[in-house]
């Protein structure tokens, strides 16, 4: 497989927000879009967990 090709299956297999944010950088090679995406953070997971672990009124209820 070619590096072109290896660069175009690597971008393919990203989320659409990740390879857009890599297409904008212009990344054109395989190493400097590995280490883009690695610099890249997905918030929307983190918030997510976040409120898996956050104050749950029901759990804390006293009752009265």
């Amino acid at each position: 497989m070619s590096e072109k090709d290896k660069h175009f299956t690597f971008m393919e297999g990203l989320k659409p927000w990740a390879r857009l944010e890599l297409q904008r950088q212009r990344v054109t090679d395989l190493g400097s879009a590995m280490a883009a995406a690695e610099r890249l953070t997905d918030f929307t997971s983190e918030t997510r967990k976040d409120r898996q672990t956050t104050y749950n009124p029901v759990q804390n209820k006293t009752g009265g």
